[in-house]
Protein backbone atom coordinates (compact mmCIF):
# COMPACT_ATOMS: atom_id res chain seq x y z
CA UNK A 1 0.00 0.00 0.00
CA UNK A 2 3.01 2.33 0.84
CA UNK A 3 4.59 1.52 -2.71
CA UNK A 4 1.50 2.56 -4.47
CA UNK A 5 1.30 5.86 -2.40
CA UNK A 6 4.80 6.52 -3.08
CA UNK A 7 4.34 6.07 -6.73
CA UNK A 8 0.89 8.28 -6.80
CA UNK A 9 2.96 10.99 -5.31
CA UNK A 10 5.94 10.70 -7.52
CA UNK A 11 3.69 11.05 -10.54
CA UNK A 12 1.91 13.68 -8.91
CA UNK A 13 4.82 15.91 -8.52
CA UNK A 14 6.40 15.23 -11.51
CA UNK A 15 4.47 15.09 -14.76
CA UNK A 16 1.46 16.97 -13.39
CA UNK A 17 2.63 20.22 -12.86
CA UNK A 18 4.66 19.73 -16.20
CA UNK A 19 1.28 18.83 -17.84
CA UNK A 20 -0.64 21.96 -16.39
CA UNK A 21 2.37 23.93 -16.89
CA UNK A 22 2.36 23.11 -20.43
CA UNK A 23 -1.72 23.70 -20.42
CA UNK A 24 -1.42 27.24 -18.90
CA UNK A 25 1.08 28.45 -21.76
CA UNK A 26 -1.12 27.03 -24.46
CA UNK A 27 1.74 24.55 -25.57
CA UNK A 28 0.55 22.08 -28.55
CA UNK A 29 1.45 19.07 -27.42
CA UNK A 30 -0.27 18.75 -23.57
CA UNK A 31 -0.60 15.24 -23.03
CA UNK A 32 1.22 13.07 -20.32
CA UNK A 33 3.02 11.28 -22.72
CA UNK A 34 4.32 14.37 -24.53
CA UNK A 35 5.02 15.51 -21.08
CA UNK A 36 6.81 13.13 -19.90
CA UNK A 37 9.03 12.73 -22.81
CA UNK A 38 9.67 15.86 -22.44
CA UNK A 39 10.36 15.60 -18.50
CA UNK A 40 12.95 13.44 -19.23
CA UNK A 41 14.89 15.50 -22.10
CA UNK A 42 14.79 18.75 -20.32
CA UNK A 43 16.28 16.35 -17.03
CA UNK A 44 19.01 15.20 -19.27
CA UNK A 45 19.71 18.75 -20.51
CA UNK A 46 18.99 20.20 -17.51
CA UNK A 47 21.88 17.33 -15.82
CA UNK A 48 24.21 18.11 -19.11
CA UNK A 49 24.16 22.25 -17.88
CA UNK A 50 25.09 21.78 -14.13
CA UNK A 51 27.99 19.14 -15.18
CA UNK A 52 29.44 22.06 -17.32
CA UNK A 53 32.25 24.48 -15.29
CA UNK A 54 31.11 28.25 -14.00
CA UNK A 55 27.75 29.32 -13.74
CA UNK A 56 25.56 25.56 -13.91
CA UNK A 57 22.32 26.59 -12.97
CA UNK A 58 21.80 29.30 -15.00
CA UNK A 59 23.25 27.36 -17.75
CA UNK A 60 20.76 24.04 -16.65
CA UNK A 61 17.80 26.25 -16.56
CA UNK A 62 18.28 28.21 -20.04
CA UNK A 63 19.21 24.10 -21.30
CA UNK A 64 15.89 22.97 -19.40
CA UNK A 65 13.58 25.38 -21.29
CA UNK A 66 14.95 24.62 -24.74
CA UNK A 67 14.38 20.82 -23.73
CA UNK A 68 10.27 21.56 -22.89
CA UNK A 69 9.83 23.68 -26.20
CA UNK A 70 11.19 21.40 -28.56
CA UNK A 71 9.52 18.85 -27.07
CA UNK A 72 5.98 20.68 -26.28
CA UNK A 73 6.28 22.66 -29.82
CA UNK A 74 5.96 26.18 -27.97
CA UNK A 75 8.35 29.21 -27.96
CA UNK A 76 11.46 29.02 -25.76
CA UNK A 77 10.18 31.64 -23.43
CA UNK A 78 7.16 29.52 -22.86
CA UNK A 79 9.70 26.68 -22.13
CA UNK A 80 11.32 28.86 -19.57
CA UNK A 81 7.67 29.72 -18.11
CA UNK A 82 7.22 25.77 -17.70
CA UNK A 83 9.90 25.34 -15.90
CA UNK A 84 8.86 28.40 -13.73
CA UNK A 85 5.26 26.98 -13.31
CA UNK A 86 6.44 23.16 -13.06
CA UNK A 87 8.38 24.65 -10.12
CA UNK A 88 5.47 26.45 -8.33
CA UNK A 89 2.36 24.00 -8.79
CA UNK A 90 5.16 21.25 -7.62
CA UNK A 91 5.99 22.92 -4.85
CA UNK A 92 1.87 23.24 -4.08
CA UNK A 93 1.27 19.76 -4.61
CA UNK A 94 4.29 18.66 -2.50
CA UNK A 95 2.79 20.80 0.37
CA UNK A 96 -0.53 19.88 0.20
CA UNK A 97 0.52 16.25 0.40
CA UNK A 98 2.73 16.59 2.94
CA UNK A 99 -0.50 18.31 5.16
CA UNK A 100 -2.93 15.12 4.25
CA UNK A 101 -0.15 12.91 5.29
CA UNK A 102 0.42 14.90 8.60
CA UNK A 103 -2.82 14.82 9.57
CA UNK A 104 -3.34 11.04 8.31
CA UNK A 105 0.06 10.31 10.16
CA UNK A 106 -2.00 12.02 13.44
CA UNK A 107 -4.96 10.45 13.22
CA UNK A 108 -4.12 7.60 16.26
CA UNK A 109 -6.00 4.57 14.28
CA UNK A 110 -3.92 5.84 10.92
CA UNK A 111 -0.73 6.17 12.75
CA UNK A 112 0.53 2.88 12.46
CA UNK A 113 -0.29 2.35 8.85
CA UNK A 114 2.44 5.10 7.93
CA UNK A 115 4.96 5.03 10.43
Amino acid sequence: MLWILLLVSAFFLSLVPVKLAAVIVRAKRTSFAWCFLATLVAGTLELLGIALPGPSTPVAVLLGGAGYSAILQTSYARGLAIIALQFLIGTAIFLGLCVVFGVMASVPRLGPVFS
